[in-house]
């Protein structure tokens, strides 16, 4: 069976309603911050809520940063969920301008809306059509519906990434949803562990992989 970790970095956040789905679904994960168990990693769960600038202090001063660029080297499979994938990208606005991994192209910064509520939060349609090609996504409908909680973005601009397959929601303007390299890293702005059966289904074929 295949070993997979859930990386925690010492935050909180939503890692254990993650390690249930997995053992929902038959997985048996384990739950790390150690730098050298993520990479004897079959494959690498980055789940996260909160604040982009204290994600990318905690990974760096845990050496979790080094280990994911290790990983992604490797082409250990990497599926980042809502912060976990924000911080795929380059940078983040959030208090001030905080350095991602620079997996992605793009900049996470906040809504700009005065008419729509932030957070956004609760379930939203997500648009797959561009994402035919995706193991993650090849079970899913389109137009399934996702659940979010989130303030900040990055706004869907295909000619950032152009290699990746992006699929998007629209809530005051579109924002990518869910973005994969076409190699071994995913992204998920939705909490896949909290979308119902299209969520799991998502987990199920990345442990598959």
């Amino acid at each position: 069976m295949s070993k997979i970790c859930i990386i925690d970095y010492k935050t909180g956040g939503n890692i254990f309603s993650v390690n249930n789905s997995l053992e929902y679904i038959g997985a048996k994960p384990i739950i790390t911050s150690d730098p050298e168990e993520i990479l004897r990693a079959d494959k690498i769960i980055f789940p996260g809520v909160g604040s982009f600038k204290v994600a990318a202090e905690q990974i760096s001063k845990l050496g979790i940063a080094d280990a994911l660029k290790k990983a992604r080297e490797k082409k250990i499979p990497i599926l980042g969920i809502c912060v976990g994938m924000q911080i795929m990208f380059e940078a983040g606005t959030e208090g001030s301008r905080s350095e991602g991994l620079g997996f992605y192209k793009g900049t996470v910064e906040e809504f700009k809306t005065t008419k729509l509520k932030i957070p956004h939060m609760g379930w939203n349609e997500v648009d797959f059509s561009q994402s035919n090609t995706n193991p993650l996504t090849k079970n899913i409908n389109n137009r399934s519906s996702m659940y979010f909680v989130h303030s900040y973005r990055v706004e869907a601009e295909p000619k950032l990434n152009p290699e990746a397959s992006i699929a998007t929601t629209d809530y005051a303007g579109k924002f990518i949803a869910h973005i994969w390299d076409g190699g071994t890293t995913w992204g998920s702005q939705f909490h896949m562990e909290k979308s119902g059966e299209a969520g799991l289904e998502m987990l199920r074929s990345f442990i598959k992989l």
